[in-house]
């Protein structure tokens, strides 16, 4: 199966045309506490500009179950994105109240398996850009389908992953930016060199 591909931190209109030019397959808006945070109603305005063939992921650190699911209704999301101590149960709630996939995440050093629909890999610094040993990934590699990899992938090392591993989708929103916005030639760069593998 391809690997399929989430451009993450979509906070403005140009880097909403950028992925429309490159048709990721995801496009991750962050609701949390972040540089790239974007409120819900202006998510609502780059949600409408962007292409249809790309699917919708919120972004939520332990956020109260109502506010996710409502935004997650107002915006019809695709995919819901947790990335704090939700646990099992929070997970459930949301996925009995939505229609969207759940994503978990968790740090290299702390993975599991549990309610989620797939489980995202980062590392131990979400959103710092830093890489994690992908050596730990050895130990998963019967269950790659159903694991999302992140923290510090870029057009440069990304081939490097996928000759060694096939995980259901490859993750990045630093290793395109360029001074704080995502990058055409970067972005572009990426999509082809996964594209390629």
């Amino acid at each position: 199966m391809d690997t399929k591909i989430k451009i993450c931190g979509i906070k403005n209109i140009g880097e909403v045309s950028i992925i429309n030019r490159y048709l990721p397959d995801y496009a991750g808006f962050v609701f949390a506490k972040s540089r790239r945070r974007v409120t819900r109603e202006y998510a609502k305005e780059l949600i409408k500009l962007l292409d249809k063939r790309i699917s919708r992921c919120g972004i939520f650190v332990d956020e109260d179950p109502a506010e996710v699911i409502g935004t997650c209704r107002e915006l019809e999301l695709d995919v819901i994105q947790l990335h704090g101590h939700e646990d099992d149960g929070y997970i459930r709630m949301i996925k009995d109240s939505t229609n969207a996939q759940v994503w978990k995440s968790f740090s290299a050093t702390g993975i599991s398996f549990g309610s989620a629909d797939k489980i995202l890999i980062d590392s131990d610094d979400p959103g710092s850009g830093k890489r994690f040993d992908w050596d730990i990934l050895k130990s998963i590699e019967e269950k790659m389908q159903d694991v999302i990899i992140a923290g510090g992938l870029d057009p440069d090392n990304i081939s490097g992953l996928l000759s060694h591993f096939d995980p259901f989708c490859v993750d990045v929103s630093s290793g395109v930016e360029l001074m704080g916005n995502k990058d055409d030639e970067l972005v572009k760069k990426f999509i082809e060199n996964v594209r390629r593998n």
